[in-house]
Order: structure tokens, then sequence, then C-alpha cells
């Protein structure tokens, strides 16, 4: 037997609003007070723009950048990179004599330029070591190629029989076809790195870079650094931010209008913009919450904000619709005064329906019917973002905690701060006062004067019923359940065939708006990527290079490197060892000894590998191994630019050097974190998903005790988000950190529109399915539509924002939306209609709910509330049930 939690959570939310009915200012200032409190905590909140946290903590590239940060010596301060792409503004060669001219004066220029902040003086020249010379082969390049007899090869050219590597600064080369010499260049990069403790004083310095522009007439130049990303990234956010507020103002109008009632009186406007500000404060007061605790927030959990706007007013339509239906079925009007707490026994009979109950009475009836529906939802929201809490990914992990943590807050302040609103409406309600100015008595008509205002509520009344009877109607028809079963059969397929076209890629544009010069510096360093990239190998633990066999071994290993996937061969490679072999021999007749290493690492031409090679001189004087600490090689490769394309390239690097694991060998590309991610989160996803799934199903089960409703629920929401995923494929959305909260989002999202369905399904006393789900639609049915609605104008605004990530949950809020209303509409419907009735939950007709003696006490079972009647839809005076 399952256990009946939704009996024992009825009970708790009746007491609990018969509580807050009876004080509900009391509970309204205590809220008030801690949500002061709550909101201090937004003092201490921050940001993190690190564009690492969207890479798994626990990835390998982490520990490989590490390394290279290691090497590069950041011990004290942070590795900061600035690159600047140049290209002719005709679209010509930049060898051109002007052009080339003007390239080597800007490189000229930035290098001896300086800048103050805050007492301090910052030029790159003096703060560039150990990369001062990344520029060098492009300024030589320029200044000897007019003069040079010599042909230039690429990637690497003798400049009088020393090597010039060029394929780090030179993209887009056209080469002659009979002799490959260089014959013109289309994009230059250069590169300024630097280790800095002060990142703002660098920011300053290449802002005034920029401001050199307007004097190079001919170039077209483009600048980016570390410092502008963390900055687009955070504008990513601030700007979306605002939209905010027009998703407030949109709400407020939608809800406004669905609040009217045909009785005046019991209009709710105050109540409907009130029901959208409880969301917002909840989002304040759960950011204050992690804020105290040091969680950092992520520029993309302003996504989630409209989400959780878009969920605090689903359950606003639901109390209000409870409301309604605690006084609906009942003939008197609302009770003149509080007074009254008399007991009563809530019966569907004829006698039972002139008993009018208490404002607290109603409060807990109200809580007790929509509490448990809330809650399943809310549970099921939080579960399916839970799962990410536990991701790897930093900024996955922060934005799951934040919503998990906002969807909480605003549960709570629903079935505590908005119940006490509903209550104090109640008291409006029962004293006749105007629902727009509260202190004002209301006319004693509770009807429309207006024979067009009659037909139109009436209208609306009979078009509600119409429409629900007609699915009921359809869904009984075996014709349309066959028509049905091939419809979904076609729309699964379809679906998973979509989803085999899902690929796993995250681009740095992913994360800025559209208008950012970050787009267009990164289409055109692409398409110098897919000439010529570097791939960095870093030796940590050298062997003894006296002996050949080791540096045979070395050069084996450079070897295998050089013939990787995707390699661009040996011509790309730069390596000091040869270079070193070759000066001992010239130095002395001595076999190979570490003591020529820093005279040789000082002579000119062979000053650039001081770069490559970190050594102890003392050692070195000794001829011991001590000598060479680490050193590092670079070698080329080509052709790849997504980082899905990466990933086998990627593994093959790491098998490499895996075979050389006593020499500490570690391959590092800048884009190797990003690979790491693209390779992960296939596996990631689908682990949450399954995981989200299954916690769906455990907490579709306390609520409802029934394995063939529950069974039937769970398969839905899986049919939904099949369907949203693969509709997302064909929307071109790809699988990333992004695109996996968006997906966690729908999982939780797509319960909303099964559960409250199968819920009110199985709470039903009727015993036929077909009451069960004539009450069903009822109850939940027009809130359900008026929550969809609510959702799509929440997020909505975010149109304005066409970044990636308004893109992917807009998308996916919509598709939700529309699949799975149809799937709560219309086939959830056809498989309840299709149970025996043995296996459609509660077979117990209704029964009076008697209560205990004392006027206090809750009843062992609340009632549920009947749908109307026929005869109340003729009524003129019955509220619209909008």
């Amino acid at each position: 037997m399952l256990p009946d939690v939704e009996k024992h959570l009825t009970r708790l939310f009746y007491k609990l609003g018969r509580r807050i009915g009876q004080n509900p200012i009391w509970t309204l200032s205590l809220i008030a007070i801690g949500t002061l409190v709550l909101f201090g905590g937004l003092i201490k909140l921050e940001q993190s723009t690190d564009i690492r946290d969207f890479v798994p903590s626990d990835a390998e590239s982490r520990y490989e950048t590490k390394v290279a940060e290691r090497f590069a010596r950041v011990d004290k301060g942070s590795f900061y990179s600035i690159q600047i792409v140049g290209y002719a503004k005709d679209g010509g060669s930049l060898l051109r004599t002007n052009h080339s001219e003007q390239l080597q004066s800007f490189l000229d220029t930035a290098m001896d330029l300086s800048v103050e902040k805050d007492g301090e003086t910052f030029t790159y020249k003096s703060n560039c070591r150990p990369y001062c010379e990344v520029n060098s082969p492009l300024s030589a390049f320029l200044q000897v190629f007019p003069v040079m007899e010599e042909p230039f090869h690429y990637p690497q050219a003798l400049v009088y029989g020393t090597p010039l590597y060029i394929g780090n600064n030179i993209f887009e080369v056209t080469t002659d076809n009979s002799t490959g010499a260089i014959t013109g260049f289309g994009l230059a990069v250069i590169r300024f790195l630097v280790i800095v403790e002060k990142p703002k004083i660098v920011m300053a310095w290449e802002e005034k870079v920029r401001e050199l522009y307007k004097d190079y007439d001919l170039l077209d130049l483009i600048l980016w650094s570390d410092g502008l990303l963390a900055e687009e990234i955070d504008r990513l956010g601030y700007s979306t931010a605002p939209l905010i507020g027009l998703s407030v103002l949109l709400l407020i109008t939608f809800f406004l209008l669905t609040s009217m009632r045909a009785d005046s009186v019991r209009s709710k406007p105050w109540e409907a913009l009130i029901g959208i500000l409880v969301p917002v404060i909840a989002i304040g007061a759960s950011f204050g919450v992690l804020a105290m605790c040091g969680i950092k927030m992520q520029p993309i959990i302003v996504a989630t904000l409209f989400l959780v706007l878009s969920v605090g007013t689903d359950d606003a339509f639901i109390m209000m619709r409870a409301w309604d239906r605690t006084i609906d079925h009942r003939r008197g009007p609302p009770p003149a005064s509080l007074g009254s707490t008399a007991s009563h026994c809530s019966t569907s009979t004829s006698s039972s329906l002139e008993e009018v109950p208490s404002i607290a009475e109603r409060t807990a009836e109200m809580l007790a019917e929509s509490g448990s529906s809330i809650a399943i939802t809310t549970l099921t929201n939080m579960l399916s973002f839970g799962v990410g809490i536990f991701s790897s990914t930093p900024a996955i992990r922060a934005l799951c905690i934040y919503s998990t943590s906002a969807i909480f807050a605003c549960f709570v302040y629903q079935i505590t701060f908005y119940t006490a609103i509903i209550a104090l409406s109640g008291r409006r309600e029962s004293k006749r006062l105007s629902s727009i100015l509260c202190c004002v008595k209301a006319g004693k008509n509770k009807s429309p004067d207006s024979p067009i205002i009659k037909a139109i509520f009436r209208f609306a009344n009979l078009a509600h019923d119409a429409f629900f009877d007609l699915i009921i109607n359809i869904s009984k028809s075996a014709p349309f359940k066959i028509t049905l079963c091939f419809i979904m059969i076609a729309y699964w397929a379809g679906s998973c065939y979509s989803l085999t076209f899902l690929r796993s890629d995250l681009t740095v544009n992913k994360l800025a708006l559209p208008d950012s010069m970050l787009i267009k510096f990164q289409e055109r360093l692409e398409k110098a990527q897919s000439e010529m990239q570097i791939l960095s190998i870093f030796v940590t633990k050298p062997a003894d290079l006296r002996k050949e066999e080791n540096r045979m071994r070395a050069k084996r290993m450079v070897k295998e490197f050089e013939h990787a996937m995707f390699s661009y061969g040996k011509n790309s490679t730069l390596f000091w060892l040869a270079d070193y072999e070759e000066y001992v021999t010239m130095m002395s007749d001595d076999e190979f000894t570490y003591t020529e290493l820093p005279s040789f690492l000082d002579t000119p031409g062979y000053t650039h590998w001081k770069a490559f090679v970190h050594i102890h001189e003392k050692e070195c004087a000794k001829n011991t191994p001590k000598c060479v600490d680490s050193f590092l090689l670079n070698t080329g490769f080509t052709s790849v630019v997504r980082f899905y394309e990466r990933v086998p390239q990627l593994e093959n690097w790491r098998k490499i050097a895996s075979k050389y694991a006593e020499m500490g060998v570690v391959p590092f590309n800048e884009n190797s974190l990003f690979t790491d991610q693209s390779s992960s989160i296939a596996f990631t996803v689908e682990s949450s998903l399954l995981a989200a799934l299954a916690f769906m199903a455990v907490s579709c089960l306390l609520f409802i005790p029934s394995l063939s409703l529950v069974f039937f629920a769970i398969v839905s929401i899986a049919s939904v988000n099949i369907g949203v995923f693969g509709v997302l494929v064909l929307c071109g959305v790809e699988l990333d950190p992004l695109s996996m909260a968006a997906m966690l989002m729908s999982v939780g999202f797509s319960v909303d529109y099964t559960a409250h369905i199968t819920y009110h399904f199985y709470k039903s006393e009727e015993l036929a399915a077909e009451g069960k789900l004539r009450f069903a639609l009822s109850a939940i049915g027009w809130p359900m539509i008026q929550c969809a609605l609510s959702t799509i104008l929440a997020v909505s605004p975010l149109l304005l924002k066409p970044s990636y990530i308004a893109h992917v949950f807009f998308e996916t809020v919509v598709f939700v939306i529309f699949i799975g209303v149809f799937h709560g509409l219309v086939f959830i419907p056809a498989l309840l209609l299709s149970l025996p009735q043995d296996c459609t939950g509660k077979q117990t007709p209704s029964t009076c709910s008697t209560r205990s003696s004392k006027c206090g006490d809750a009843p062992e079972k609340p009632a549920i509330l009947p749908s109307l009647s026929s005869s109340s839809l003729r009524d003129p005076e019955v509220p619209i049930k909008l």
C-alpha cells in the first residue's frame, strides 16, 4: 500500500490556512520583518565573471592550465592576455608597403605606450617578461621582407640562417604556386601577454591602445582581452536584468484582466498586483541569504529570474481559483463578519449549500485544495534544478543553487504571505467593500448592470465548460485514440531522430550580446585558427639529457606530436634542444653538457629560447640534470576550430603524453578548457536528466499514490521533454552549460502540465473516470491555461535581447508550454479515460467531512470542493471562472 502523503499534507495546509486566516495581519507583519532582514544580505551580493566557471572543476584541462601558469611563474598576480587582430580595410594584403608600415608603427607605439592609474605607471615593455619577444617574429618579418632576396616560407622562415617562426602572428597567407614562397598575408594577430597583480591598470592601458586606432586609416584593428571578456559577460547580465520590469508590467496587465469577476466586490486587482510582486520579493530574499553565505552569482542566473517570476504567478492563479471555489458552490452571500466560526458539515447536498463559511474556514479550504498542487510542482521544479547543484561545472552549480532557493522561497511566501493577503481580501469581500478603493462601500447589486457585460460573463462561463466538455467527449472517442496513437509515434520518432544531430559546443560568442565586438573578433580569429594554432607541450620532469637515449626519447616524443591528429608537421615545431646541441658542438668538442646552457640563452639569436627553458644556473655549472627544471616546446596544428571537433584531437594528445609519463609531459592549448567541457557535458546532461526524471517519479508517487497514474505522468513528462529537446536541436541549439540549464528547467516545467491534471484526477472522489476528469479540468484546466499564457508573457521580454542565452531560455519555455499543454489537455485525458475503474485512484464516494467538537480542530480530511453546477452557469450572479 503506497503512503498517502497528500492526505497528511492537505491536513497540514488546512491547519496552516486556518491559522493564517485567523491572524492575517500578524502573519504579514512577521514576514515583513523577516524579509527586511534577508534583503540586507543583498549588500554582499557578488558576481563572478570568470570564463572558467563554465568548465567542470574536475576537468583535466584545469590541471594542464595550472601547469602552464606555474611555468609562466604566475605566483604573484594573474595571467592577462590581450590579442589584437589587424587587417586591411580594403581586404588586401598587409605586405603592401603603406599597410606594413602602419602595422609596424602601431606595434612599436603600443609597446612604448604608458598609462598612469592610482599613482602607478604601466608600460608593456617594463612588465612583459618573459613574453617580450612574442611579437618579435612579426616585427622582424615586416622589416626584413622588403629587403630579403631569399624567399620566405610559412610557417617558419630562415632570416640570415636563423629560424623565424611566423605561424603564430600572420594568417590568411598567399604563396607562390611554384616555389611556395610567401607573397602576402591578410590578417595579423598581435599578442600582449603580461602577469599582473592589478588587472585594472592593464585595462586602462588597453583602453589607451584602442585610442590609437584612429591614427591608422588603412587598418581595421580589433582588440580583445580577458578583462573585456569579463566585462562582456557582466554586460550580458546587467543588460538583461532591466527587462524583468517589463515582464512584471505584462504580468500585471494579464493578471488584472483575469482577476475580474462578475461581482465587482469579488474582483481582485490589488491581490493580482501583489501576486506578481510575491516572486520578486522571494527572489530578493533568497538571493540575500545566498549572498550572506558567500555564494557568488553568475550572469546567466538572470534568465532564471524570468522563470521564477512565472512560476510564482502560476501559483497565484491556482490559489485565487481555489479561493473562488470555496464559495462558488454555496448559494448564500459571503458572511457579514468574521465572528462566526461555528462548526459545520461541508457536503454536496442542497442543505449544506446554504451554509456560509468564515474567512478563516475559507482560507483553510483554499490552502487545503491548492497547497498540495503547488507543493508538487514546487518540489518537482526544485528537484529538476537540484540535480544541477551536484554538477562539477561551477556556473551550472551556482545557477541551480540560486534557482532552487528562489523557487523554494517563492513557495514559502505563497503559502504564508499571499495566503494572508487573500484572507484580508476575504474580509473586504465580507464587508462588501470596493475591490479598487478598499475603504469604500460597494453597491448592493452583485451583478453587472450592463446587458453586454452580463452577456460577456455568461458566454465566458459557457465557453469554459463547453471547451472542457469537448475535450472529454473527444478523448472518449476510439477513432481519436487510434489517431492520437499514430501522431504520438510519429512525434516520438521525429524527436529522437532530431536528437541524433545534437552536438556539444560552447564558444565565447554565446556569452556575449549580438552587438559585441567579441563576435566580430571571434569570427576573424576562428578563420585564422583554421590555418594555424599552437600546441604547447610542457616537460615538467626532464630526464638526464646527458644520456643520448634520453635525448632521443625526447625527440621521439616531439615527433609523435608532430604526427598527431591535424598536426601541421615538423615545420611548425619550436624545440630548443636541436639549437643547443648545435651550439655545444660549435663551442666545444665535448659531449652534451649543461654547462653551456646559460651562455646559450644569452647569445644573440638564441635569446628567444629563454621563455622556453627554466634553468638553475648553479646546477648548470655543476653539469647536473637539475640544471633544467622544466622546458616547453611548441608545435602547430590546423583545420579544427569548433570545440566538438577538438575532442578526439585532445584525447590523442593526452594519449601521447601518457606514453612519456616519467617525463611529466603535459599538452596545453588555451582552448582545451572548453574542449573538455564539450567532451563531458553529454554524459553530465544525460545523467542529470535521468536523475531528474527519477526524482519526478518519486515526488509524483508521494502526492499521487497510484502506480498507474504516476506511470502516465512520467511517460507524459518524458514525452514532453523528448519533443522539446528535439525541437531545440532543429532551432540550432547546441549542448553546452547554458542549454543544459534550460533542459533542467524544461524537466521541471513539464511536470506542471501533467502533475496538476493527474493530481486532481486522483483527488476526485467521483467513481467514474469521466467524472474524475471533469472534476480535474474544472478545478485546474483554466488556471493551467492562465499559467501557460502568463509564462509566455513573463519570458517574452527576452526577445528584446537576442543573445544566445535569451534565445535558448525563451524557446525552451515556449516549446515546453505548447507541448506541455497539448499533453495536459489531449494526451493525458485520452490515457486517463482508458483506465479501468479500479485503477483510477480513490474509490470512495464523496462524504460529509465531520469535525471534532472543538471549533479550532481541522477535519479528518478536508472536503474536496465540487465543481459548479449547471444551474450556476445560468445565474448572472455567479462569478466568471477566469
